[in-house]
């Protein structure tokens, strides 16, 4: 169970992300550079705005070296990649019940990587007979 401490931090940690986030998107200077950054969904309301402010940020992140996020494949829509013209060595990407296919043709450009973490969550269905 969560604090009430635990909240706020998360809270906290969310507007702050937000924040760089908008700062990025509306400062495309500093965009150029951030050559790490990790992401993860925000939850609840917040949510969209996270998304929305993901797809304007990254594809101004040119010299990102380092991508680490989560997404669900509803998620994924809000990324251009045709628009993402960055060079990774280090991806690691969770992808949670993916089935969009840009991404996957995005990630064959990506020639400089050197490390890739692939952690696919889905939904696993058990038999009663198994």
């Amino acid at each position: 169970m969560s604090t009430c401490r635990e909240k706020a931090s998360y809270q906290c940690n969310s507007n702050r992300h937000i924040r760089f986030l908008t700062t990025i998107t509306n400062n495309p200077r500093l965009a150029v550079l951030v050559q790490i950054y990790h992401g993860r969904d925000m939850g609840g309301c917040q949510q969209d705005v996270f998304w929305t402010l993901v797809g304007k940020a990254l594809p101004n992140m040119i010299n990102l070296k380092q991508l680490s996020i989560l997404a669900y494949k509803e998620d994924l829509a809000a990324i251009p990649v045709e628009r993402l013209t960055f060079r990774l060595e280090i991806l690691t990407w969770i992808p949670v019940n993916i089935g969009e296919s840009r991404f996957q043709e995005w990630l064959k450009t990506q020639q400089a990587l050197k490390r890739l973490g692939w952690i696919c969550k889905t939904r696993t269905e058990v038999s009663p007979n198994a």
